[in-house]
């Protein structure tokens, strides 16, 4: 699980600095209408993302822990500037699941649900809420993550990892 949500920050990162480089406006920001200080704040926050990763494979402890409070600082001025932004919502709740602030990363995914509920796209919200249902389950509450893994399944029926998770829910919750 942690490696996957580690696979979109850097997905979302590549896209950013990418479309950064080729001086054309970042996908995210022409899809969302974020400020450009907020993208700016975003690749920053994805870039330390990437960083922090090399930094807790070197066990570069306090270098990992400056990192993280700049990431949060990211997020949080991002948030203020873009607050129903749901893609920006999820990426912060990775960021705080894989920190292990599994109650906080499930306040990100909960806000990230209702904003991807009002623009109906549907495989995001999809999406957001297999995270929620993931966190609920790394917390241990099964009856929840079942619940929700069988919210996304409602709204997408083939998402694979939904359906993985709601079996697994399914065993702890017979026990």
């Amino acid at each position: 699980m942690r490696y996957l949500l580690s696979l979109i920050l850097i997905a979302l990162f590549v896209d950013a600095t990418c479309a950064e480089e080729k001086k054309a406006p970042p996908k995210a920001e022409a899809k969302s209408g974020r400020p450009e200080e907020a993208q700016k704040l975003l690749v920053e926050a994805l870039q330390l993302e990437n960083d922090i990763q090399t930094a807790r494979e070197k066990n570069l402890g306090g270098e990992v822990q400056r990192m993280a409070r700049l990431i949060v600082e990211n997020y949080e001025k991002v948030l203020k500037l873009c607050p129903a932004d749901g893609e920006i919502l999820v990426s912060y709740g990775a960021h705080l699941y894989n920190d292990g602030q599994y109650e906080q990363a499930l306040a990100q995914y909960e806000k990230a649900v209702e904003a991807f509920g009002k623009a109906k796209d549907n495989a995001q919200l999809a999406q957001a809420l297999y995270f929620k249902a993931s966190t609920q389950y790394s917390l241990k509450k099964y009856d929840e993550a079942l619940k929700t893994a069988g919210a996304a399944l409602a709204v997408q029926p083939d998402h694979e990892e939904a359906k993985e998770l709601k079996k697994s829910c399914e065993e702890h919750t017979k026990k």
